[in-house]
């Protein structure tokens, strides 16, 4: 087991000026902590993404020449949604980061690997949900409690900036639905709207089911994924 360096990652992310969610761009922070007495050389940190989804602002790379015993190095990261990607119809494959840490030690190199997990709105955007799709998924939760508030379940997803319109529908209706959707709501001219890769869940007033539907498999997959994410997230903190 490598103990040479512990790799430590803030669980939240920065949302400055207290502005709603922006789906463009997210920063966080990674933290490295020598937790060895002898000096490591040749640190270099990988930043692993989505390639066709998501960059850094400045780069996927970063070098240390050495870190001392107990020595602490913060390291800012600043995620953004690719241009090129507003006309892609599939959501992400992931919302995960892979953070991998090599370094020399005793002239030995050693590496460290952590994943971090992007919030949902780096991808997503809340919009007006579909009453039809090609592909359907049910999820049945345990429990004798009420089936879970989808609006509460994804709350800060309300508050983008984007997601007015939405928002006003999805007030209207009077059923537990939410749905987003996996593209920029505009072209780069600003003026029209780009196809769009939509998912739908909707809660069951009587039995504790989620039931999901697009007409992507992928979109499908990756709210599922994110929505039991959230529902574990909940039962640990």
């Amino acid at each position: 087991m490598v103990r040479s360096i512990l790799v430590r990652f803030f669980s939240s992310f920065n949302n400055h000026d207290n502005n709603p969610p922006n789906h463009t761009h997210t920063a966080t922070e990674i933290t490295l902590k020598n937790g060895h007495v002898d000096i490591l050389r040749e640190v270099r940190i990988s930043v692993m993404t989505c390639p066709d989804q998501l960059s850094l602002d400045d780069t996927d790379q970063f070098q240390i020449d050495t870190m001392g015993p107990d020595q602490i190095v913060k390291i800012p990261l600043r995620f953004r949604r690719r241009q090129d990607s507003c006309n892609k119809e599939a959501s992400p494959d992931s919302l995960n980061v892979s953070i991998v840490v090599t370094f020399k030690r005793r002239r030995r190199v050693r590496s460290v690997l952590h994943t971090i997990r992007l919030p949902f709105y780096t991808s997503a955007t809340l919009t007006s949900p579909s009453k039809d799709a090609k592909y359907k998924l049910t999820l049945s939760l345990k429990g004798d409690e009420d089936t879970p508030d989808l609006s509460q379940i994804f709350h800060e997803m309300f508050q983008q900036k984007d997601a007015g319109e939405a928002v006003s529908i999805l007030r209207r209706i009077e059923a537990n639905v939410v749905a987003f959707r996996f593209d920029s709501s505009k072209n780069e001219d600003e003026s029209t709207t780009t196809s769009q890769s939509r998912c739908t869940m909707l809660g069951s007033k009587s039995k504790r089911r989620i039931r999901l539907q697009s007409d992507r498999l992928d979109a499908l997959y990756l709210v599922a994924d994110e929505f039991v994410h959230r529902l574990r997230r909940e039962v640990t903190y």
